[in-house]
């Protein structure tokens, strides 16, 4: 089938290509995925126009490339002749205003993740209703996100929620159970918490350890794996539980894709235990796709993104945030030795219900319709358009 559209793919956060793990990150993986499958599509051709950083440079870098965006991406435009621009955050899509004001008119399109929306910086905020009036479709990864959207000045009519997706591939990766048990410290007789994500105070990490781990009535080894910025606050919280001798807390720090691989299946029950922060949220979640694709369940806080991704009994529990005593009572419930079967049901259905919903190969279809309606609509000064 002959290619029949042109997208020009705008990023400011790829990964460096030959140290991929230096920028590993949901918003990072969600922009090579689908990368990855726009590529693939039978009827797409990708242009790139692509900033490939180490995530502890990404501030500086970004700054550096939106200014160097400013005069080139026009000449890029023009010499390309894209059918539509697709940025893949709205950090990159805070230049739809001067491509307009260039006299762009190509269709321009952005993904909106929640953090790059709620960004805490004055300045950034007063420039997003422009923003928004520029771009002719945002694409949210989830009814959260989309909300701040609507909050900032996005007309409705504009806005699409698509949610991530995770490769299936992911899934021929993953170590039997009695490989994945060796490559991590931790013992085949007590239950495994899991939780991956940056050591961000909204992960919830020294909350779910100072507050919930203490109600936990059955031993539990609990594995985090991550670094950044609340990595000593979440050591503190780990003294007392380690003095009491019932749960062991585990820091793994940064790891490789195999190491993540071989924790999400030695893993009970993956743990996200996110508290609301004023400027901050959880736009979706993929590592909560990464465990179910394993067969790991979740337990997280019914906030935000993740209310898009927990089906409750079908790939894990939301639960009230901040409520520590439910949070412990619903860990206890599950990993309980008289409820070995349910958990193991639990865990099945947590790998049918990403594979029904999340399958990146169904939902870049859903991209590809979105960006030709929208086109469409750009040519014909049509209103923009709403699958939900």
């Amino acid at each position: 089938m002959e290619k029949s559209r042109t997208i020009l793919y705008v990023s400011h956060l790829h990964p460096p290509a030959d140290r991929p793990l230096d920028s590993l990150g949901g918003i990072q993986t969600v922009s090579l995925k689908l990368l990855e499958h726009l590529e693939q599509h039978p009827s797409t051709r990708v242009r790139l126009w692509l900033n490939q950083v180490a995530w502890r440079r990404i501030e500086w870098s970004t700054t550096q490339f939106l200014f160097k965006s400013l005069w080139k991406l026009p000449a890029i435009i023009r010499t390309e002749k894209p059918d539509a621009i697709l940025f893949t955050s709205m950090v990159t899509a805070s230049l739809a205003p001067w491509l307009k004001f260039r006299g762009i008119t190509t269709p321009l399109l952005t993904l909106s993740h929640g953090h790059d929306v709620t960004l805490n910086v004055k300045p950034y905020q007063r420039w997003l209703p422009r923003v928004f009036s520029a771009l002719d479709h945002v694409i949210s990864v989830s009814q959260a996100t989309q909300q701040e959207t609507l909050k900032r000045g996005l007309h409705p009519e504009k806005s699409t929620v698509i949610h991530n997706g995770i490769d299936l591939a992911a899934e021929s990766a993953l170590p039997e159970p009695e490989v994945a048990i060796r490559r991590l410290p931790v013992s085949p007789d007590v239950p495994v918490l899991l939780t991956v994500g940056r050591l961000v105070k909204r992960k919830g990490h020294a909350w779910f350890i100072s507050k919930v781990l203490p109600l936990v009535k059955t031993p539990i080894q609990y594995v985090v794996i991550g670094e950044g910025p609340e990595a000593e606050v979440i050591q503190q919280a780990v003294e007392p539980i380690h003095k009491q001798g019932i749960h062991q807390v585990i820091f793994m720090g940064r790891q490789e894709q195999s190491v993540l691989n071989a924790a999400y299946r030695v893993a009970d029950l993956f743990i996200m235990p996110n508290i609301p922060i004023s400027g901050d949220m959880e736009g979706f979640g993929v590592v909560l796709l990464e465990a179910n694709l394993a067969s790991t369940p979740a337990i997280v806080s019914d906030l935000e993104g993740m209310k898009d991704v927990i089906q409750p009994g079908e790939n894990g529990f939301r639960i009230e945030p901040e409520n520590h005593e439910a949070f412990a009572r619903k860990i206890d419930e599950l990993i309980h030795r008289d409820k070995i079967v349910e958990l193991n049901s639990l865990a099945e259905r947590s790998r049918q219900y990403v594979h029904e919903h999340f399958i990146w190969n169904k939902i870049v279809d859903q991209y590809v319709q979105v960006i030709d309606r929208t086109t469409r609509d750009v040519e014909s000064y049509a209103p923009g358009i709403n699958l939900r």
